[in-house]
């Protein structure tokens, strides 16, 4: 049987890297406590969950904030070259945000791209908050804020609120290691209840005729179907669209 195929994607200081390692139970994923980051290009860390055997993919973080999109769209890039080339499908995309998780920026846009415009809603997409060690209950942080992702459009098939820092170790203890452990078997369930039930194979002739059915009804206006899509879905300027199309066709 094929190994399971999850993406995590988001942006650079997450806690991408730092949840995989949890889930997995190693340190394969290489991490940063800086700001920058240190995942550059998508990495595959197989590991085994519950008798499932799994491909964890670590994806190059966007950068919100840029000046400009150069950045951004290198990351875009990586992983629409990824989900292109997985022969055995993708079952889950895990978008990570570290709290407070503020939406704004490209936060949507990125989502939208995924969500909507490559992925055609086919692919369940779940969303992981990182950095809730401090909280009495972690759970509670989607319970308060919830509400903010709606107004944004963006609603996740499923989510899970944690921690992926055990802390400080003391005589022999972690600080955070009641939570870490309890976030670990939240992470989990939330990937057992949320992959979809045959792996998503992005077929690029279908994938280019659902751009273009989907640009002719929805809208007659100047520009190619594709570019239209970033622009009136993602919300991308025709300037930044034009130039991500022609590096996706690239791919």
């Amino acid at each position: 049987m094929p190994r399971t195929n999850v993406v995590f994607f988001g942006n650079t200081g997450s806690g991408k890297s730092c949840l995989i390692n949890m889930i997995a139970g190693s340190n394969a994923a290489a991490t940063s406590s800086g700001a920058k980051g240190c995942t550059f290009r998508t990495n595959p860390y197989h590991t085994t969950i519950r008798g499932r055997e799994f491909t964890f993919h670590d994806t190059c973080g966007f950068n919100e904030g840029a000046q400009s999109r150069t950045f951004e769209d290198k990351a875009i890039i990586e992983l629409y070259r990824l989900l292109k080339h997985l022969i055995d499908g993708v079952s889950l995309l895990v978008y990570v945000m570290k709290a407070p998780a503020r939406i704004e920026g490209n936060t949507t846009t990125n989502w939208k791209l995924f969500n909507d415009v490559l992925c055609k809603r086919d692919v369940p997409i779940t969303i992981v908050i990182t950095g809730l060690e401090l909280e009495d209950d972690m759970n509670e942080w989607w319970t308060k804020n919830k509400q903010h992702f709606k107004d944004a459009w963006m609603n996740p098939f499923n989510h899970a609120c944690v921690t992926t820092v055990k802390g400080k170790e003391k005589r022999g203890f972690y600080q955070f290691q009641e939570e870490y452990d309890q976030s670990k078997r939240t992470v989990e369930d939330m990937i057992f209840q949320s992959l979809r039930p045959t792996p998503w194979k992005m077929d690029t002739i279908d994938w280019l005729d659902h751009m273009i059915y989907q640009t002719t009804m929805e809208s007659r206006k100047w520009g190619a179907p594709i570019e239209r899509q970033l622009i009136d879905r993602c919300g991308m300027s025709r300037d930044d669209a034009e130039k991500l199309v022609k590096e996706l066709d690239a791919v």
